[in-house]
C-alpha cells in the first residue's frame, strides 16, 4: 500500500472512532483512536492505487478523416492563434495533422480544417482596461468537402495584465523622453503584448485542442486485492496490460464466487474486472460489472469509477450544417490556391 492510501484508510477508520468519541476525555480519545490508526496503517483497507495512461475522448469523432489542417484565422493575433493550434493539435499525437506549408497541390475534399476569428479587440487597444489582458476566438472545424461543421467553440483567455515595477515619468531630459516613448510603445503591444498574445492564444489552443483531438493523460485507478484468492490481475494493470489483467480478475471473480468470502470482497471482485475491461477498451462490458458491484456494495469509489468507464470512447456526432449561397455546396471539393490559409476567410461563417 502507498502512503497516501493508508493515509486515506486512517481517515475512513477513524470516522467512527472520533464521532463516538467526542464527549469524552482526551485521554480517551487517544485509547480509542490510537489503535484503530496502527490498525489500519499495518493491514490497510485492501486498495492499492494503480496508475496508467487514459487516452481521454475528444467532443468529436475525426478517425475516418486521412487529414486534419488548421486554416485561416481572421484576426489580430489570428496568425499565432493558428500556429499554436498547430501545434497543440500535433502534440496530442492522435490526429493525422497536415501542416500548410508543406502543401503544394492535390485535392482537400474529405479534410477537416480549422478556422476562425478574433472576436476579442486588439491587444494594442487594450492598455486601458482594468488589470487584465483578454483573447476571444471563435473557432470552427469543418468537413472541407460538405461543409458540415464538426466543431464550433468560442473561446476566452484572460491574462493579469503586469505593469512595471517603475514607470519612468516624462522628464526635462530628451532621454527621460526617449525612455518613456520606448516603455509605452512596449506596453501598448510591440513588445510585451508580443508576449501576452503567444500566451494567450495558447491557452485558447489548448482548450480547443482538448475538444478536437483525443488526448493522453495519467490517472490513478484503485484495485482490491480479493482475500483468499491468488491472481496476477493487479501486477498485469500496473504494467499495462489491461487486457490480461480483466482475465485474471476474471478468474479472480470465478475463484471468489466458488468459494466462502463476504458480500464486500465478491463486489471488489467484480469491480476490479469491471475497471479493467474499461480501461482494455471494452467499457460496455465493465459497465455490467461495476453495475453489479454497486448492486452488491454502492461505494464511492465505485460510483466514481464507473462514471470513468462510461465516459470512454464518447464522442458528440458531428453535426450537419447546409452550405448556403456563397458558401461550400455539399459534395464539392474546395480548390487548392497558394496559400491555404486563404481559404477559410472566404467561406460563409455558420451562424452564431
Amino acid at each position: 500500500m502507498r502512503n497516501g492510501d493508508a493515509g486515506d484508510c486512517v481517515r475512513q477508520g477513524l470516522d467512527v472512532p472520533l464521532n463516538r468519541a467526542l464527549n469524552v476525555p482526551r485521554k480517551s480519545v487517544l485509547a480509542v483512536v490510537l489503535p484503530v490508526a496502527l490498525a489500519l496503517l499495518v493491514g490497510g483497507c485492501g486498495s492499492t492505487m494503480v496508475y496508467t495512461k487514459r487516452l481521454r475522448p475528444a467532443v468529436v469523432d475525426l478517425g475516418d478523416y486521412p487529414h486534419v489542417m488548421v486554416g485561416a484565422i481572421e484576426g489580430d493575433s489570428g496568425d499565432v492563434l493558428a500556429d499554436r493550434i498547430q501545434f497543440r493539435m500535433e502534440q496530442a499525437g492522435t490526429v493525422p495533422m497536415l501542416d500548410p506549408r508543406f502543401l503544394l497541390g492535390g485535392p482537400l475534399g474529405g479534410m477537416a480544417m480549422v478556422g476562425g476569428d478574433i472576436q476579442s479587440i486588439p491587444l494594442a487597444e487594450q492598455r486601458a482596461e482594468n488589470g487584465y489582458w483578454t483573447l476571444t476566438a471563435h473557432l470552427t472545424l469543418i468537413d472541407t468537402a460538405t461543409g458540415r461543421v464538426l466543431l464550433e467553440r468560442t473561446i476566452t483567455r484572460v491574462e493579469a495584465r503586469e505593469e512595471p515595477k517603475s514607470t519612468p515619468k516624462h522628464g526635462n531630459s530628451l532621454g527621460e523622453l526617449l525612455l518613456s516613448v520606448v516603455v509605452e510603445g512596449a506596453l501598448s503591444g510591440s513588445g510585451a503584448g508580443a508576449q501576452v498574445a503567444a500566451k494567450l492564444s495558447d491557452g485558447v489552443a489548448i482548450e480547443f485542442a482538448r475538444l478536437a483531438a483525443p488526448s493522453f493523460e495519467s490517472v490513478g485507478v484503485p484495485l482490491y486485492k480479493t482475500p483468499g484468492v491468488n491472481g496476477m490481475g493487479i501486477a498485469l494493470a500496473r504494467k499495462g496490460d489491461w487486457e490480461g489483467a480483466a482475465g485474471s480478475f476474471g478468474q479472480e471473480l470465478e475463484q471468489a464466487e466458488s468459494g466462502t468470502v463476504k458480500p464486500r470482497d465478491l463486489a471488489r471482485a467484480r469491480y476490479n474486472l469491471g475497471v479493467a475491461l474499461g480501461y482494455a477498451g471494452h467499457p460496455e462490458e465493465g459497465l455490467k460489472e461495476l453495475d453489479a458491484a454497486i448492486a452488491i456494495l454502492p461505494e464511492d469509489t465505485f460510483l466514481r469509477q464507473r462514471d470513468e468507464v462510461a465516459r470512454m470512447g464518447v464522442a458528440t456526432p458531428a453535426r450537419e450544417t447546409p452550405a448556403s449561397p456563397g458558401g461550400i455546396a455539399a459534395g464539392v471539393p474546395l480548390p487548392v490556391p497558394t496559400d491555404l490559409r486563404t481559404i477559410l476567410p472566404t467561406m460563409e461563417k455558420p451562424g452564431r
